[in-house]
């Protein structure tokens, strides 16, 4: 008898192979470079002015870092009870 993979033979009893971490993550980054070039390429085509486009950029820009700046702290306040317990 021929020696068979064993994802070949899963696959012909009707079982797929479960993904690893390491697949999920490329497929999640993959999703979050789609979405971003979506984004952008909608920012970028509507039909506004270059000054519209640009103050809108600016603002979703400093969202962003206001954001990242929360998290950073919260992320540092967690740290620092938890060293202290």
């Amino acid at each position: 008898m021929p020696r068979m993979h064993p994802d070949t033979l899963f696959n012909q009893l009707g079982y797929a192979r479960r993904s690893t971490g390491t697949e999920v993550a490329k497929a999640f980054g993959f999703i979050t470079v789609g979405v971003l070039a979506g984004a952008a390429a909608a920012v970028l085509l509507t039909p506004r002015t270059g000054r519209q486009v640009r103050a809108e950029i600016k603002s979703s820009a400093e969202s962003l870092k206001d954001r990242v700046v929360e998290k950073g702290a919260e992320i540092k306040n967690g740290a620092a009870r938890e060293a202290h317990v």
